[in-house]
Formats: structure tokens, sequence, C-alpha cells
């Protein structure tokens, strides 16, 4: 990684409003914090991004983290390399547990590993839909993709996640995230992601959202550094949306955002 990049990863995993609330017991980022319900040392990590920043070819932009209680993730007393480590290398076999349907678990405490994630799952039927016709058995996990959020403290359910908390999240780090990352296509997952881009500055037009002959389904974006991205939407996976699949956008508009990756 470039020392930028490191320097990224380690500023957002070791936010200084999380060392305010634990020192002053409020912050502004005080209603998501305290929502893990732990001491200091025990606090998880505010989660930058998962997998290879720089290098992936999609960039996955979603609301905040959640997480496990029993699931091995960075804390307070982790030493700055292997957090770097874990975030940059998150799906190796140090930190997940890849089935031979290439299905990713979180490993747990105990070293066993669970179901598999959801999300994750979800992610990768995508990027095979987009990358490999469908075959989700070939996705590299942190290679092809790398996920980051709009906020990134971990809690329950979106728990805890108010405008003040998404505000201060995306002004301290969405635009030095985006311009470290040379992938080719942006994916928006949610309403709640896309709706906090389009009025924080970025120029991302509302059709994206639209229905029938007002909808979009990808654009071309300049961003800050002057660089140009293509920017898409999906629907949450457990949202009550219709729109969840890249194979539900017309073949020509689906065409156009695999032509840009090859």
């Amino acid at each position: 990684m470039i020392k930028e990049a490191r320097e990224l990863l380690l500023n957002i995993a070791r936010c200084q409003n999380v060392e305010l609330y634990y020192k002053h017991s409020k912050c502004v980022c005080s209603e998501i914090i305290k929502t893990q319900n732990r001491k200091k040392e025990k606090f998880v990590l505010p989660e930058p991004w998962n997998g290879n920043l720089e290098t992936a070819k999609v960039l996955v932009i979603s609301s905040n983290p959640s997480f496990s209680d029993n699931e091995i993730f960075p804390k307070m007393d982790w030493h700055d390399e292997k957090i770097i480590d874990f975030f940059n290398n998150r799906f190796s076999s140090n930190y997940t547990y890849i089935s031979k349907y290439n299905r990713v678990s979180i490993i747990n405490l105990d070293g066993t590993h669970g179901k598999a994630e959801p999300f994750w799952g979800y992610i990768r039927n995508r990027i095979a839909e987009l990358l490999y016709n469908n075959c989700s058995k070939l996705v590299k996990h942190g290679e092809d993709y790398c996920l980051t959020e709009i906020v990134h403290c971990k809690s329950k359910n979106e728990n805890g996640l108010n405008c003040l908390t998404i505000s201060e999240c995306y002004n301290k780090y969405f635009n030095k995230i985006i311009s470290l990352s040379n992938c080719k296509v942006v994916i928006i997952v949610g309403n709640k992601a896309f709706k906090t881009l389009i009025t924080s500055g970025i120029k991302i037009s509302e059709a994206l959202l639209g229905e029938d002959d007002k909808k979009i389904y990808s654009e071309e974006v300049e961003l800050e550094n002057g660089n140009k991205k293509l920017f898409t939407y999906l629907d949450a996976p457990a949202s009550g949306k219709p729109l969840k699949s890249f194979n539900k956008f017309p073949k020509e508009e689906l065409e156009k955002i695999k032509n840009i990756l090859l």
C-alpha cells in the first residue's frame, strides 16, 4: 500500500471521534458509537474498507458496516500493521473462511466460522454478473472489488446512523477514499448511501433512482481530483425495492458497464 492509503486507513480505524467519546462521553458521533455498548478496550474499530482499495476494479459503497459480537475484528489494542493487514487482506484465510462455493464467512473468536455473510454473497453475485458471466465461483474477493461505506463505525441494523454522523464521517473521509481508488466502476448500494452522495457535493443524477422513462442505469461522474468514474446504483439486498441485480438492467446498459471493466 502507498503511504497515503496506509495513513488514511489508520486515521479512519483510529478515528479521533471515538477517542473523544470515551474521554468526554459525547461527540458528534455519540449516537452510533454508543450502540456497541462496550468499554473502550473492547470497542470494535471503525471499518475503513475491505479489500485492495488501490487496485480493485469496482468500489462498492453502502451505508455503514454491521458486526458480530463473536467476530475476530480489530480493537483498540491491535497494533497498526495488523490493522492495515486485516482490512487490506480481509478476504484472506487469516480473516475469513471461503467455502468451495466461494461463499465468505467471518471467523469467530473461537476459530470457528459462521454461515456465509448475506451481504458479501450479494456483492459476489453482482460482481459475477459484471465480470464472469454470472459464475460466482470465479469472483476474487477483495481483488475484483473493494467494499467501503459512507459511515465507518459499525452498528447493527444501521442503528445510530443519523444526519450528524453521516455528515461528519462523509466530510472527513469519503473524498480521500475515492481519490485513492483506481476503480473504474462505483456501485452505490441502498437509498441511504445514494442520498448522502447527492446531497454532499458529488454530481450524480437522481435519475439513477428513477423509474421507467426517467430511469438511467449508469453515469460518468467527474470527481474533485478530476478523475472520472462510472457510477451505478442497486437497491440494498434487505430492502423491498426491486433493482437488486445487474441482470435486470437493459442489455445495452449492462454491456456499457461491462465494457468499462474490460
